[in-house]
């Protein structure tokens, strides 16, 4: 999802789903725990990316963003602001290093 915001594109319910093999179902999980996962460290709800065929976001991720009262145009904005890649090799470096002890730490919470 980050890669995504770099690009300031969005992903579709499809492309999440070839890429990780779940059902159109099982999204909705997957981006709320994303989306839990980015509030709880303070980052911009990368969830917001996530688009139906429609090029909006579903009606799970409202439903998802009432307890943090999230506006989905201002989320993605946010998003594509906080990640969106100049051509500085440390700025690509500053969005995606020690992620992976992150998302670790917030798996095995």
């Amino acid at each position: 999802m980050i890669m995504a915001a770099e690009q300031k594109r969005f992903v579709r319910y499809e492309e999440v789903s070839k890429l990780l093999g779940i059902s159109s179902q099982d999204i909705r999980d997957f981006a709320g725990l994303i989306g839990n996962f980015c509030m709880a460290k303070k980052l911009p709800p990368l969830n917001s990316l996530i688009i139906n065929a429609e090029g909006r976001s579903g009606a799970d991720w409202y439903t998802w963003a009432i307890p943090y009262r999230c506006n989905w145009e201002e989320s993605v904005a946010e998003c594509m602001g906080r990640f969106h890649l100049t051509r500085s090799p440390k700025v690509s470096h500053s969005n995606t290093g020690g992620m992976d002890i992150l998302v670790y730490e917030c798996l095995n919470n």
